[in-house]
């Protein structure tokens, strides 16, 4: 009997033993899969268009990855691949509930035939959360496909027109450009204006307190969203007053108008209905441009104004590719400051200047 037991363990430590050995063997062989399964896909990935069907497109336009930024960030560095030389355009914007692109910015690059690459950090274009980077591929009409893909693309085809207006749709087009985003940790902004901007507390008027004014409401947003927030002002009164059209150059040239991200510009309330005023507001516009080519801008006006020089505003906004805020709405007598009991309807109380700082965060989008 004893010598049956003595049999019976051995069976079964040489069947667990055999068990063992077989799972090695097994796992060894998926480690050797999966190692080469690795290697190419690390291949593919240094080399995303080499192998790929290039193929003729037509009536395409806008395309970009089916993935949004999760966050504000700037685009470090783009790879464009192109067929012919020439500027590439690109946008950013979002996509709406219609799937309609609404562009914020735009931007050229001058491409080589082949493949471009670009270090574009100090450029600081911002892909704020829930937005993309759209290449415009019409005239040079190459898009590129692989066997068993699904890109999920987004892109804009002719085909798919609607009304006037071309929607994107997914495709499994693999697109001719990769790029990747730094963290937007800091936020460079410079608001020029008149009293309304730069003298808020100056003798009373305006908002009650600095912390009031829509200067420091829409500072203090932004420090919410960003690591750091550089934010300062510019007084223009006495040129917007004056009949000059050229901008005093020494108060512009300055630090403070270079590598900006947003530009907030609040005159017009003070101006005269004078032959100069559209070439005295784009020689401003050219300065800002000068320095800070590629800063998102915004034009506030309206308050206490009427005539030709408000309905001359909008149509500059426009060509000029800025974003215009009207608050001739606010202009009534529950928005004026009261001060020591007298009403002053040149001069926007606290709850003006919220309602100012609210409209600046909608039209910046930053609250998703």
């Amino acid at each position: 009997m004893e010598d049956k037991k003595k049999v019976f363990v051995a069976v079964i430590a040489i069947v667990i033993m055999l068990i063992l050995i077989g799972t090695i063997v097994r796992r060894a062989l998926q480690v050797k899969e999966e190692n080469e399964s690795f290697e190419v896909i690390e291949e593919t990935d240094r080399d995303t268009l080499v192998g790929k069907q290039a193929e003729k497109v037509t009536g395409y336009h806008l395309v970009t990855y089916a993935q949004a930024s999760n966050e504000h960030s700037f685009i470090k560095n783009l790879e464009v691949e192109v067929a012919s030389e020439g500027p590439v355009k690109f946008v950013i914007g979002s996509i709406n509930e219609n799937s309609r692109i609404e562009e914020r910015m735009t931007f050229e690059l001058n491409c080589k035939q082949g493949k471009n690459t670009f270090d574009l950090l100090n450029n600081r274009y911002m892909l704020k959360k829930g937005e993309y980077l759209f290449m415009d591929v019409n005239g040079q009409d190459t898009l590129y496909k692989e066997e068993g893909i699904y890109a999920k693309s987004l892109v804009q085809s002719e085909s798919n027109r609607v009304l006037g207006e071309i929607p994107v749709k997914e495709s499994d087009y693999l697109l001719p450009f990769s790029y990747t985003l730094e963290k937007a940790d800091e936020y460079r902004c410079l608001v020029i204006g008149n009293e309304i901007t730069t003298n808020a507390n100056a003798q009373g008027l305006n908002a009650t307190d600095m912390e009031h004014d829509y200067f420091h409401l829409t500072k203090t947003r932004l420090e919410n969203i960003f690591e750091k927030v550089t934010m300062n002002s510019i007084n223009l009164v006495n040129w917007e007053k004056s009949l000059e059209t050229e901008v005093d150059k020494n108060i512009l040239k300055s630090d403070n108008l270079k590598n900006l991200d947003l530009v907030i510009i609040q005159l017009g309330e003070n101006l005269n209905e004078t032959s100069d005023f559209e070439t005295k507001m784009e020689n401003l516009l050219g300065l800002i441009k000068e320095y800070s080519p590629h800063a998102e801008m915004i034009w506030i006006s309206g308050w206490n104004m009427q005539g030709a020089v408000l309905n001359t505003i909008p149509a500059i906004c426009e060509r000029e590719q800025v974003q215009f805020m009207n608050i001739a709405d606010l202009y009534e007598t529950d928005y004026q400051s009261l001060v020591d009991e007298q009403r002053l309807v040149y001069y926007p109380n606290n709850e003006a200047m919220q309602t100012i700082s609210n409209r600046l965060m909608e039209i910046l989008k930053f609250d998703f």
